[in-house]
């Protein structure tokens, strides 16, 4: 990856109800994290985001929201925030093209999506990120909020 600060590129992608979502959209709200991750209903990724809803609280304090992509479809998307109640948005990258353009796609998965988390300021500017390297990890909550945290207090966000 490159150095951070960057420019986050833009993307509009449909979420989990078929409506077209732009990162300029989310931005007009505030920091964004956008968590790319191989797929729903999968158990990594289950417990993971699962893990982020539960923090919901402390991310909706710090003023920032969390958005999850991956290259499922939209109908998938619903059933699984629908089954597991997470409180954020997915969105389908079902070409995988916005996933290159963050560079959140991994050889271990065949070019698919891979566990990564990006950061991005309410500039636009992408201010951290955290790629896995191995698909059966990922990001912890409370590691996640503490970066949020430090990022937060040194006015960065």
């Amino acid at each position: 990856m490159s150095e951070l600060p960057r420019a986050a590129p833009d993307f509009a992608l449909l979420d989990q109800d078929g409506e077209k979502r732009s990162l300029q959209g989310f931005l007009s709200r505030g920091p964004v994290v956008l968590v790319f991750y191989p797929g729903d209903f999968t158990p990594v990724c289950t417990k993971q985001l699962c893990s982020y809803r539960d923090l919901g609280e402390d991310f909706r304090e710090l003023g920032v929201q969390i958005v999850g992509i991956s290259s499922d479809t939209p109908v998938k998307h619903k059933k699984f925030r629908d089954t597991y109640h997470l409180t954020f948005p997915l969105l389908s990258d079902e070409d995988k093209s916005v996933a290159k353009l963050f560079g959140a796609t991994s050889k271990w998965l065949f070019g698919g999506v891979t566990r990564a988390n990006f950061i991005i300021s309410e500039k636009g500017m992408i201010v951290s990120e955290h790629v896995d390297g191995v698909p059966v990890t990922h990001q912890k909550s409370l590691e996640l909020r503490d970066v949020l945290k430090d990022l937060k207090t040194q006015g960065v966000l």
